[in-house]
């Protein structure tokens, strides 16, 4: 009998020390691995393990890592094609392990490539936790200051320390000012700490660049027009790629992602990638694993935290945190208010539905800590709430940064957002000069003034603002008058 390498395989597994013998169904939450009956199980209830993706990798390395004994089973493998046949001919086989011995081998999975790969993750995620909690007051903060014009203060205030302490990336931008050939320069970055050699920590900026380079190769690998696309709407590519490892020089299978702060393309080489098999209430199944180690997203999973919260979120490996992550997180109840608002906006029995009440019963306006899904950190939810018009932070429409401004409106009781252009490193005016802009470049409608202008309207702009855009507004007119006859006197 002989595997075939290129087809999907099943494991039987086999108990040492009961005796058990089950074809492989799942995995339970110690590790150990959930099984049916060899004789009568049907093969669509088995868990398949394609070459191609090598599920059978990351199954092997999650029983290695949590099962409390991993000798206590033996694994074998069968091609699926093979089940009915050869797979209950090995469960024969293994009522008695010892006297087949010979016959078993060719079919055994041999456990110690995956102990050697949980034994290099292990490494690795050591590497990656090698520095304890960062002591704030061992921060040279001085040096950080001079060369970055930003100090300890200014990133409590902001909310960037917390996790730059936990030796991460600041969870926003902070605005930098440093000084190249005698001139200051403003720029808006990520922060994390750097560990010196000479045992001083200071600050490595991640800045933030006008675009992502993703026609350029990076490390050795060009992308696919749809690699870029998939980059550009959801940061992540949904599949390892081959990238040269600027250490050793050799490709290997990598996930790669981008910072939509910052424009900054990461990667991780895919063998050291870990994906834990639950966060909060998600138990995660080899199959969906497998998946979030390819790099790929779990789509809307209602999340139910330890305190209580309850919203819907996607699940997707962070490179930054080397860990599972939520991102684009949706509270339950503010998406069911929001959508009976909308639909009592429709509707003539608007009264009869229930929308969101913005206020609580005094009157006075609920917290909010998010906007357009950009979260607000508590010192803007506070601006908010004292009725002041709060900065909420970037939002990206059609290749164009707005900044998204936020303010209680006292008549209507709810708030109500509005649109500046931020260019530069700078808001250019106050949002009540983009009322127009975002209205037509935004929403699709169009002004008197400038309804033939088809070219997008500049910050401010309320008419044609050259001889060409004043040309091309005039034009349809003269030529409806051109066609118009001239009238004379009647015969």
């Amino acid at each position: 009998m002989e595997n075939n390498q290129d087809e999907p395989n099943v494991l039987i597994a086999h108990n040492n020390e009961t005796g058990q013998i089950g074809a492989v169904t799942g995995q339970n939450p110690d590790g150990s691995p959930k099984m049916a009956d060899v004789k009568s199980a049907s093969l669509s209830d088995l868990v398949k393990f394609s070459k191609g993706q090598n599920p059978l990798e990351a199954f092997m390395s999650n029983f290695i890592r949590q099962a409390k004994n991993p000798s206590l089973f033996g694994f074998f493998k069968v091609a699926a094609g093979n089940f009915d046949t050869e797979g209950r001919a090995l469960a024969t086989l293994l009522e008695n392990p010892e006297a087949n011995k010979q016959m078993l081998d060719p079919y055994a999975v041999k456990a110690d490539t995956y102990t050697q790969n949980v034994k290099e993750t292990s490494n690795v995620s050591a590497e990656n936790k090698k520095y304890p909690k960062v002591d704030p007051d061992k921060v040279d903060w001085e040096r950080i200051e001079k060369e970055w014009g930003i100090t300890r203060h200014d990133l409590e205030e902001q909310k960037q320390l917390t996790d730059m302490l936990y030796n991460h990336k600041s969870p926003g931008l902070a605005k930098l000012t440093t000084t190249i050939d005698g001139e200051k320069h403003e720029l808006e970055a990520r922060l994390s700490f750097k560990h010196n050699p000479d045992g001083t920590i200071t600050l490595s900026p991640h800045i933030k660049k006008v675009e992502p380079q993703l026609d350029k190769a990076y490390n050795g690998y060009l992308f696919s027009e749809e690699e870029k696309t998939e980059l550009l709407n959801d940061g992540a590519i949904s599949h390892p790629v081959e990238l040269i490892n600027p250490k050793t020089g050799e490709k290997e299978p990598s996930i790669v992602h981008l910072d939509k702060l910052t424009n900054e393309i990461q990667s991780i080489p895919y063998k050291d990638v870990y994906v834990k098999n639950k966060i909060c209430n998600i138990e995660l199944d080899i199959k969906e694993i497998m998946q979030l180690k390819n790099g790929g997203t779990l789509r809307d999973r209602e999340i139910i935290t330890k305190d209580g919260r309850h919203f819907k979120a996607d699940l997707r490996y962070s490179i930054d945190r080397r860990d599972l992550g939520l991102i684009n997180m949706t509270s339950l109840k503010q998406s069911e208010n929001v959508a009976q608002k909308e639909a009592a906006e429709q509707s003539e029995s608007t009264a009869k539905k229930k929308v969101y009440n913005f206020t609580d019963a005094e009157g006075n306006p609920k917290r909010l800590r998010q906007w357009y899904r950009i979260p607000m950190d508590e010192k803007k939810q506070d601006e908010y709430l004292a009725g002041n018009n709060v900065e909420v932070g970037i939002l990206n429409v059609e290749g164009k940064d707005y900044m998204v401004y936020l303010q209680f409106n006292k008549e209507k009781k709810m708030p109500e957002s509005s649109f500046g252009v931020f260019e530069n490193g700078k808001v250019v005016g106050f949002a009540d000069a983009s009322k127009v802009q975002a209205a037509i470049n935004l929403q699709g409608k169009t002004n008197e003034a400038t309804k033939n202008v088809t070219d997008k309207l500049d910050m401010g702009q309320t008419e044609p603002k050259n001889q060409q855009q004043k040309a091309r507004q005039k034009q349809p007119d003269a030529q409806a008058t051109s066609k118009k006859k001239p009238k004379g006197p009647r015969p």
